[in-house]
């Protein structure tokens, strides 16, 4: 098999999550040559790790803190803090034996988890733009019809799509997968004696 040339990721400062995976699969043994950090004007991050305070060029607080701030106690706070709540803290029963191990609780956690990305997104999209550089084009967004109608929709797609696929494409347990690879043999990397041992079998029939 030929080996894969030496990967090299590009990654903007905001997605420190898919950085660290790809820290993670060079540590795997993924041929990973360089990771890059990108940043644009927005540079208060490599100007933090520089100099060790948390300022802009002019030599002011950063106006990231500024966001996080209107985003954690101004009149998005309910989404902000709806989106701690599901992604950070309910996770954390995990921590629990009886909770990682209940096959229920799991579920329910995996849901709480996927409402908390929503509201991720939400958060994302609808603070970084009730603000603009005016105050006189502030607002509080207030869905309507048709952007309930939007949202409902994406989700009967969704689950369209996930029906046919589980309709039509066959569905093979991860649990019996595992089993028929060869790493489920715990001697698999063993020496000669190994050999040795499965070919006693196949001489044993040879001679009957």
């Amino acid at each position: 098999m030929r080996q894969a040339p030496p990967l090299v990721f590009s990654v903007p400062s905001g997605n420190f999550g898919d950085l660290m995976g790809a820290v993670l699969a060079r540590q795997m043994g993924l041929p990973v040559r360089r990771l890059i950090v990108a940043v644009n004007a927005n540079d208060a991050f490599p100007r933090f790790l520089a100099g060790g305070r948390y300022l802009d060029a002019g030599n002011h607080l950063a106006p990231l803190v500024g966001t996080f701030v209107n985003r954690a106690v101004g009149p998005y706070a309910w989404a902000y803090w709806t989106m701690i709540f599901c992604n950070v803290v309910s996770p954390q029963l995990f921590w629990i034996k009886k909770c990682r191990t209940s096959i229920p609780i799991l579920f329910t956690l995996s849901i709480v988890v996927n409402i908390g990305m929503w509201f991720e997104r939400f958060v994302i999209i609808v603070t970084s733009l009730h603000r603009d550089f005016l105050p006189s084009a502030w607002g509080y967004f207030r869905p309507t019809m048709w952007d309930v109608s939007c949202l409902l929709g994406s989700f009967g797609l969704f689950f369209t799509m996930f029906c046919l696929f589980v309709r039509f494409v066959p569905m093979v347990a991860t649990a019996e997968v595992k089993t028929v690879l060869p790493q489920a043999d715990p001697h698999h990397e063993a020496g000669p004696e190994r050999a040795a041992l499965r070919a006693q079998p196949a001489a044993a029939e040879g001679v009957s």
